[in-house]
C-alpha cells in the first residue's frame, strides 16, 4: 500500500545524477533532491495508485530483444520503490518505448520479460511522450507543492506594502449600517380570535459590511481605489510558484536586502512577512516568508504582479494636464543630441534643430504631442531618496521641455523601475515621480533616428558609378570603371583582375546601405579609422565619401560627406562596405597538372655473337 512506502526514485539510466527522489514521513511526502521541499501529496499518490493498478500483456521475453523496447539503454526510465525500514528495494520498473498515449512497454529490473501496459509512464511523471520526452530526465517540479500560502482571504484585515520607492497600507473596517427609517405609531392591536397565533419573530439585524480604506492621506490628485484589494486578495489565496530555488543562495538572489515586501495581518494569529526580488522586467521573482529562510519560491513575472500590483493598481492616477492642441514647442535633449520642433499657426509641424540634410518622419513630432495628452502613470514613487531613483546626474539625462500656452514643462526621465520595463520621471518637480513604460517612452521620447528616413542613403545608387575607393588599415583598394569594365589596384601601383560579378554584387549592397541608426555626438566618432569614397556621374552630387570613426558597441560611427549626423552601422555591415582587394580579385584559373616527362628510350641490350655449334663426338651438333 501507499502508506507502507517511504521512498521514491525515478531517473534515467544514463543521468543518474539528477534523479528525483521523493520520501514520504508523518503521512506527508517531500522532495530531498530538491531542496526539502514539500511534494503535492494528490499527485504522489495518485501516481503510486496507478502503479499498483498496473496490468498488461506479455509481448517478449528474450534478453537481445531488450534494445528493441529502449528497455536496456541509456534512456530506459527506471523507477524505485522503497518500504518502511527497507535497505533493498521493494519493487524496480523499467519504462521504455511508449505505444501510443496511454501505453508504454516496461519490465521488472534483472527480469526479460517485456510487457505493454495500461499506463504511459513518462507522461505520469510529467515528461512529452515520444523521443523528445524520453531523452530527458524527470522533473522535480511536476511533484512539488507549489502552494506558497494558506489564507483565508476573508479573514484578512491589513495589508501593508514596502518597495523602495514607496509604501501603501491598506485597512479592512466596518462600514456604518445605514440609519433604519422611521416607523409609523403602531396601530392599537386588534383582538384575535385564536390566542395560539405566534408571536411575531424580531427583526434580524443586518449583516456586517466591510471596506478597505487607505491609512494615511494620498498624494494630491490621487484617487484611492479601494475595489482593488479584492483581486490583490483572490491571488494571494491562490498564489503558486513555478518551482523552488537553493537557500543556501539567499544573497545571490537578493533576499538579503529585498526590494519588496507585504505584511499580512489576520483578524487572529501573527502577521505573515512576504520578502522578493525581481530584478529583470518579465523574469522569474523570488520570493520568501520571513522567519522561514529555508524555502525560496521562484514566481513567473505574472503571479508576481497579481501580488505586487503596480501603483495605478491602487489609486487613479492624474496625467501631465496637456491638451494636444495646445503644444506649441517641443524640445528634446538626449544623449544622441538636441530636437527642436515649433508648430506653426496652421498646425503644422517643423523640425527646426538638428538641421542634417535628411528626409524627415513628420509623424514623429505629430505622436509626441499626442503621446503627452494622453498619458497616464503606470506606477509612481514618493521616496525622497532621487539618487537611488536615477537622477544622481540630471545632465546626463533625457529631458523633454514642453510649451503649451504660457506654461512650460520640464521632463526628466530617471533610471530603471524595479522588475518593470519602465523609467522614472519627473514631471515639473521632486515628487511625486512618476513611472513611464518603455512603449510610451518610444512615443514621448523617441530616439534620434525617428525623426528622419533612414530607408536609404541619401544620393547613393547603384549607377552610374564610375569608382570606389576603400581605404582600411594598411590598404588602399581602387575599383575603377572604364569602357564597361571594372580594373582594380591596391595601394596605388599593384593593378589586378576584377571579378565583374563580385563588384555587381558589391553595388548591390551599396545601394540598399540603410543606417539604423545615428546621432550628433562628436565624442561619438572619434578619430577617423577607414574610409569609402565613391564616384558617380551625377552632376548633383559627383563623389560622397564615407569616413568610418570608432567601434564601439558593436556598431561603427560614421560620417558621410553633405551631412552633419553621425550614423551608426551594425559592424557587419560595416566589414562588408570595407572590403579588401581579396574581396574583388578574379580567381586565376587553375592550371592543369604538367604530364610527366617520357622518359629517352633505352638503348638496345648489347647482343652476344652466337659461338659455333659444339661437334659432339658421335658427329652431331650440340643443340640439334
Amino acid at each position: 500500500t501507499v502508506a507502507s512506502l517511504e521512498t521514491v526514485e525515478l531517473y534515467v539510466e544514463e543521468k543518474k545524477g539528477e534523479k528525483v527522489v521523493l520520501r514520504q514521513s508523518d503521512n506527508a511526502w517531500t522532495l530531498p533532491s530538491r531542496f526539502d521541499a514539500p511534494a503535492d501529496k494528490k499527485t504522489v499518490e495518485t501516481f503510486l495508485g496507478k502503479l499498483g493498478d498496473l496490468a498488461g500483456e506479455l509481448r517478449a521475453t528474450e534478453q537481445a530483444v531488450l534494445e528493441d523496447f529502449a528497455l536496456n539503454s541509456g534512456k530506459t526510465l527506471h523507477c524505485v520503490l522503497y518500504r518502511k525500514g527497507q535497505e533493498a528495494p521493494w519493487a524496480h520498473l523499467l519504462a521504455g518505448k511508449t505505444a501510443g498515449w496511454q501505453n508504454s512497454f516496461v519490465r521488472k529490473d534483472g527480469s526479460p520479460e517485456v510487457y505493454l501496459v495500461n499506463l504511459n509512464l513518462h507522461s505520469e511523471i510529467g515528461l512529452a511522450g515520444g523521443e523528445e520526452g524520453q531523452a530527458k530526465p524527470p522533473e522535480a517540479s511536476h511533484w512539488l507543492d507549489k502552494s506558497i500560502l494558506a489564507l483565508d482571504k476573508d479573514q484578512q484585515k491589513r495589508l501593508a506594502y514596502t518597495w523602495t520607492d514607496k509604501r501603501i497600507t491598506v485597512e479592512k473596517v466596518e462600514k456604518e449600517a445605514p440609519p433604519e427609517p422611521a416607523s409609523p405609531e403602531p396601530a392599537s392591536p386588534e383582538p384575535t380570535a385564536d390566542p395560539a397565533t405566534p408571536p411575531v419573530p424580531p427583526a434580524v439585524p443586518p449583516a456586517k459590511t466591510f471596506a478597505w480604506v487607505l491609512e494615511g492621506k494620498p498624494p494630491e490628485n490621487f484617487k484611492y481605489k479601494p475595489d482593488a484589494v479584492s483581486p490583490v486578495l483572490d491571488a494571494l489565496a491562490s498564489w503558486k510558484c513555478q518551482d523552488v530555488a537553493d537557500p543556501a543562495k539567499l544573497a545571490s538572489y537578493g533576499l538579503d536586502q529585498p526590494a519588496f515586501r507585504l505584511e499580512i495581518t489576520p483578524e487572529k494569529g501573527d502577521p505573515v512577512v512576504i520578502l522578493a526580488t525581481h530584478p529583470e522586467p518579465e523574469g522569474n521573482a523570488h520570493v520568501m516568508l520571513q522567519g522561514k529562510p529555508g524555502r525560496i519560491y521562484e514566481v513567473s513575472d505574472y503571479e508576481f504582479k497579481r501580488v505586487f500590483a503596480a501603483g495605478s493598481t491602487f489609486f487613479e492616477l492624474p496625467g501631465l494636464g496637456l491638451e494636444e492642441k495646445a503644444v506649441t514647442r517641443l524640445q528634446l535633449a538626449t544623449g544622441e543630441g538636441t530636437v527642436v520642433a515649433d508648430k506653426s499657426a496652421d498646425g503644422a509641424w517643423k523640425l527646426i534643430q538638428p538641421d542634417l540634410g535628411l528626409p524627415l518622419q513628420a509623424d514623429t513630432i505629430k505622436e509626441m504631442a499626442s503621446a503627452l495628452s494622453s498619458w497616464k502613470p503606470a506606477d509612481f514613487a514618493t521616496t525622497p531618496d532621487l539618487a537611488g531613483l536615477g537622477f544622481e546626474k540630471p545632465q546626463l539625462l533625457s529631458r523633454l521641455e514642453v510649451t503649451a500656452g504660457e506654461k512650460t514643462l520640464s521632463l526628466l526621465l530617471g533610471g530603471p523601475v524595479p522588475g518593470q520595463k519602465a523609467r522614472y520621471l519627473q514631471a515639473g518637480g521632486p515628487i511625486p515621480v512618476w513611472v513611464m513604460t518603455d512603449a510610451d517612452q518610444e512615443r514621448a521620447f523617441p530616439p534620434l533616428h525617428k525623426f528622419f528616413d533612414l530607408a536609404q542613403v541619401p544620393g547613393l545608387k547603384k549607377e552610374p558609378l564610375t569608382s570606389i575607393a576603400i581605404k582600411r588599415q594598411e590598404e588602399e583598394t581602387l575599383l575603377r570603371k572604364k569602357d564597361q569594365v571594372w580594373e582594380g589596384q591596391r595601394n596605388g601601383q599593384e593593378a589586378f583582375a576584377v571579378d565583374q560579378e563580385k563588384v555587381t554584387a558589391y553595388l548591390e549592397a551599396l545601394a540598399g546601405l540603410a543606417f539604423p541608426n545615428l546621432t550628433t555626438n562628436e565624442a561619438r566618432f572619434g578619430e577617423s579609422e577607414a574610409y569609402l569614397a565613391i564616384k558617380q556621374n551625377d552632376p548633383a552630387r559627383q563623389e560622397i565619401q564615407l569616413a568610418f570613426g570608432k567601434l564601439e558597441s558593436g556598431q561603427y560611427a560614421v560620417k558621410m560627406s553633405g551631412c552633419d549626423a553621425i550614423f551608426l552601422l551594425p559592424e557587419a555591415e560595416g566589414m562588408k562596405l570595407l572590403a579588401g582587394k581579396e574581396r574583388f580579385v578574379k580567381a586565376t584559373p587553375a592550371q592543369p597538372a604538367a604530364a610527366p616527362a617520357t622518359p629517352a628510350p633505352s638503348p638496345p641490350p648489347a647482343t652476344t655473337p652466337a659461338s659455333p655449334p659444339t661437334t659432339l663426338p658421335d658427329g652431331n651438333a650440340e643443340g640439334k
